[in-house]
């Protein structure tokens, strides 16, 4: 009797906990609902409905005209706060809007931006805002000082939001690009928020002082030494494009090892794109060793294929000028990214191209003969063929005798065809920029 009384006891008690939980549960959905302000519930009616978008859009459209400033504004920081990205997208493009028939003071921006009070997305949307095109032309020469200032309390304050000090940053840089704000941002090196650090340096970079160099140069010293260039990708990526701008060849070890070891395709679209900007030939082998690797990148190979090809792109000339033997640089590897450079989307100069490999052809160095053949074969003009041709005549390698055998065309017929179709221009894509 006992152990009944007992079971119904806990039965009953496990049922009142259900109907506690299901209660408070209700009670905070209600609580949450309540607290949303009408006109916010208006505009989530009116996206959640079945109407069609032009509909929408006209509904949404009344029900924001009938509303004053202040009202936008609280819906806004609300959107954000609920996390509705949609209204607050629709909110703060008419709120915008009216801001340029008729521009609030700059006092308002600061109090709402430097209020911690207020949602960290909103006071982020109102900086952004700020630096945007539309924002800065009601910023009067007056009021510059001002809001650098803001700009500058937001950055230095390690209690602030990230994203909002980054995004203070690079507004500061392009506000007053001045000494006191290099001062302010180099300090930046040394935070820990990797995006704090990724726009230091991105900001460093815009400014041009050459004074960055070295605290650049350490920043990514210390990611490559402790192996963690992955993990501080906004970081590592934007450090290397700044030594990339800055020319700076004690960089290019360092951007190589990153490029080897990264497992993230972005990252290794960064390094290639850096070893590009510093046009030297100290880049050939790197880049060429970085090259042959993107096999581990799998579904993004050919992404990351591309990358290296546009960063040579823009060195065709420096590889063309040390096989020409204008400039010293590893032969080997010039002819190889020649070869890899038309297999993927061409050389910009074939005939070029041609003259400055045409005398490897007679080299001692039966390697270098071999790389020649394959790099001629991919260039494959008219001159590029009889030069193969030629060579089948003398050769005495019998690996690179095959080759040739191959490569070369057995009847006349298809060396007409080929010079015919060499005769159309070739439409080559544009180097895609890296994502920063």
């Amino acid at each position: 009797m006992f152990r009944k009384k007992l079971y119904k006891g806990i039965i009953w008690g496990i049922f009142v906990l259900v109907l506690l939980q299901v209660s408070l549960f209700s009670q905070d959905e209600a609580e949450k609902i309540a607290m949303k302000s009408p006109r916010f519930q208006t505009l989530q009616e009116i996206l959640n409905s079945k109407e069609n978008t032009s509909q929408k859009a006209e509904a949404i459209k009344e029900s924001l005209k009938a509303m004053d400033e202040r009202g936008l504004l609280q819906i806004w920081e609300e959107a954000y706060k609920e996390k509705q990205i949609e209204i607050a997208y629709i909110v703060g493009s008419e709120m915008i809007r009216r801001w340029e028939e008729s521009p609030p003071s700059i006092s308002f921006f600061i109090k709402e931006i430097l209020n911690k009070k207020k949602n960290t997305d909103y006071r982020l949307a109102l900086v952004s805002y700020l630096g945007s095109s539309k924002g800065k032309k009601f910023i009067k020469e007056g009021d510059k000082p001002n809001i650098a200032e803001i700009y500058f309390r937001i950055v230095v304050d390690k209690q602030e939001n990230s994203k909002l000090r980054a995004e203070s940053m690079l507004n500061l840089t392009v506000l007053q690009p001045n000494k006191k704000t290099f001062r302010t941002i180099i300090n930046m090196l040394n935070s820990k928020e990797d995006i704090v650090k990724g726009y230091a340096a991105h900001c460093l970079k815009l400014l041009g002082d050459e004074e960055a160099i070295q605290p650049l140069l350490k920043s990514l010293e210390n990611i490559v030494r402790r192996k963690n260039a992955d993990e501080m990708a906004d970081t590592t990526r934007r450090l290397m494009v700044a030594l990339g701008r800055f020319k700076v060849k004690e960089a290019i070890s360092l951007i190589s090892e990153v490029a080897d070891t990264t497992d993230n395709p972005d990252i290794f679209g960064s390094a290639v794109y850096s070893l590009g900007q510093i046009r030297s030939p100290e880049i050939i082998l790197p880049m060429l060793k970085a090259w042959k690797k993107t096999e581990r990148f799998r579904e993004s190979k050919s992404l990351c294929d591309g990358s290296c090809w546009a960063a040579m792109r823009h060195n065709e000339d420096l590889v063309i000028d040390v096989l020409s033997g204008k400039i010293g640089g590893s032969i080997p590897a010039g002819i190889e990214l020649i070869s890899k450079m038309q297999e993927i989307r061409g050389v910009a100069d074939e005939e070029r191209a041609v003259g400055s490999l045409q005398n490897y052809l007679n080299s001692s160095d039966s390697n270098i003969r071999q790389l020649t053949v394959e790099a001629l074969h991919n260039i494959n003009t008219p001159k590029a063929k009889k030069l193969l041709q030629q060579r089948l005549k003398v050769e005495k390698e019998d690996k690179i005798i095959k080759m040739l055998q191959e490569f070369v065309p057995k009847t006349s017929n298809e060396e007409a065809e080929h010079e015919k179709a060499s005769m159309t221009n070739k439409t080559i894509p544009p180097a895609l920029p890296p994502k920063f």
